[in-house]
């Protein structure tokens, strides 16, 4: 019984190191940066958008016969963001009006935390700002690479899993100073020959509890030869709200190309 279990372990020992040495980090690497869509690797220099929300088209449905975009986006290859506020009609009243603005500040916060995803897993790449001193490791059919950062002087701890393929299943981001961690599980679909994200879920622990956890589902349309956001939907569960979502809808309108972006200097 003993030589047998020997024999196992050391078969297990023999399949575990051919498994290793199968694994090439510079052509899993290559992968990675190759099968994604990205608008950083395209020839594409820039492109703007509208933007409004569910949640402000019905707020300022009184006020206009017309849908409002409060908003315009405007990404600058290599992966820069700028969000500018549009004029808005003027209300009947100040509560109105001052309710309208404030509902622009907060799209603006909203998209600026909901769209550092989107530059992370469409605009940009996945492997986009490594540290050098990442480590990749593989076991099976799962690749890790796991990096340390220090944000305001504070230790972040970064781990993602992907397969041997390159595709990233699931990015753990531990924040030790605030005892809080960060999972993020990406989606993709398949288009022309190469993976474009069209969903992440995020969830958010505190101490070991959940604290909260949001669903992103992103729909893209292809102008030209570039693949651009056309319709973004936030469902958002909070803590102590069991099996209640919120939801947030935002829509991208009067998209332009390569626009002149001197008037920002």
């Amino acid at each position: 019984m003993k030589n047998s279990l020997k024999i196992v372990v050391l078969l297990l020992f023999i399949f575990n190191g051919n498994v290793q040495a199968q694994f090439n980090e510079s052509e899993f690497l290559y992968r990675t940066k190759t099968i994604y869509h990205s608008l950083k690797l395209t020839k594409l220099d820039n492109f703007s958008s509208w933007v409004t929300s569910n949640i402000f088209l019905k707020a300022s449905k009184e006020i206009s016969e017309e849908e409002i975009y409060p908003l315009e986006i405007i990404w600058k290859n290599p992966n820069q963001m700028y969000y500018i506020k549009r004029p808005l009609p003027q209300a009947g009243d100040d509560d109105k009006q001052n309710e309208i603005q404030q509902l622009q500040m907060d799209m603006i916060q909203e998209l600026q935390g909901l769209l550092i995803d989107w530059q992370r897993f469409s605009a940009g790449n996945i492997l986009d700002d490594l540290p050098e001193t990442y480590l990749v490791t593989a076991i099976d059919d799962t690749a890790f690479i796991e990096y340390e950062i220090f944000e305001n002087g504070k230790n972040v701890k970064v781990k993602m899993f992907f397969g041997i393929n390159g595709l990233c299943i699931k990015i753990i981001t531990r924040y030790v100073h605030k005892k809080e961690v960060v999972y993020i599980y990406p989606g993709y679909t398949l288009v022309e020959d190469k993976w474009i994200c069209n969903k992440w879920t995020v969830q958010i622990y505190q101490n070991g509890q959940v604290e909260s956890g949001f669903i992103v589902s992103l729909k893209s349309r292809k102008l030209e030869d570039y693949w651009i956001p056309q319709r973004l939907i936030l469902q958002l569960q909070k803590k102590g709200i069991d099996n209640t979502w919120f939801i947030r809808e935002y829509k991208f309108r009067n998209v332009v190309l390569n626009k002149d972006l001197q008037v920002l200097r």
